[in-house]
């Protein structure tokens, strides 16, 4: 996204900067993501919100896959991962934060 066409030309092939700039985008971008789905929450239930969590995930994943990436950068949905692929690790990352957010809405208890 941020280093444009050339940078997806060659997606099969491993390049260290494109690979450095992807996951420094990946990584703000599920900062923003996860921030929106705490905006978002509306239960303090830790079942709900892991529950919660992996439908986020899920839902962003049908976005991004059907909606976005065919109209802003079609070589990566064409050439990316398989939709399947990219699914499993949209429900184990929204997962993964329900899980977080549930553990850190839990009371801390003092050790005597």
């Amino acid at each position: 996204m941020v280093m444009g066409r050339a940078a997806v030309a060659n997606i099969l092939e491993f390049d260290t900067v494109s690979f450095i700039v992807g996951l420094l985008v990946l990584l703000i971008l599920t900062s923003l993501l996860g921030l929106v789905f705490t905006l978002l929450l509306r239960t303090n239930q830790s079942g709900r919100m892991i529950l919660a969590g992996s439908f986020y995930g899920l839902i962003v994943w049908a976005l991004l896959q059907y909606f976005v990436l065919p109209l802003l950068f079609p070589l990566v949905s064409d050439k990316g991962f398989p939709p399947f692929w990219c699914a499993v690790a949209f429900a184990i990352y929204g997962l993964a934060l329900g899980a977080l957010l549930a553990n850190r809405s839990k009371p801390l208890h003092r050790i005597s």
